[in-house]
């Protein structure tokens, strides 16, 4: 398994991408990923990170920096055919793996979450999120200890 950077060539694969019935409320469709992605929505430059497994991508996340240089991560997706497997924690590990190298200097990762998607904030929560006193409308914002503070 192993992350990827996406590019056009992907493009198929990445909107062939399901997510459960029940949790397509809560996420953007991969149309959006990729119009906020061209687009450099909120003025963020965005990549995305797709998730193989073996010859196949099972899932992706899209993460940038702010204008305060702070990375956030914005989309977070599992195929529905390797949810509740595992995979999901994986993946995650694995991206967090790469932030030193790919953001050098980043020290925290920062997410919004909706506040009725329960089974997001436990998996959150689980990869070592903390909940913070901001908000990004309604829903909480939480916090991930990259570095140390030295």
């Amino acid at each position: 398994m192993k992350l990827v950077l996406y590019e056009t060539k992907y493009e198929a694969d990445f909107l062939s991408l399901k997510v459960q019935k029940e949790s397509e409320k809560f996420i953007e469709s991969q149309k959006d990923t990729l119009k906020a992605y061209h687009e450099m929505a909120y003025d963020i430059a965005w990549k995305i990170y797709l998730f193989q497994l073996e010859d196949e991508f099972v899932g992706y996340l899209m993460v940038g920096l702010n204008s305060m240089g702070d990375l956030f991560l914005d989309r977070f997706l599992m195929d529905y055919r390797y949810e509740k497997k595992g995979y999901g924690r994986l993946f995650f590990k694995l991206f967090k793996d790469t932030i030193s190298s790919d953001y050098p200097g980043v020290a925290d990762l920062f997410l919004s979450v909706n506040v009725k998607n329960e089974r997001a904030i436990r998996f959150y929560e689980q990869q070592g999120f903390v909940k913070t006193n901001y908000l990004d409308g309604n829903d909480p914002i939480y916090q991930l200890k990259i570095k140390k503070c030295v």
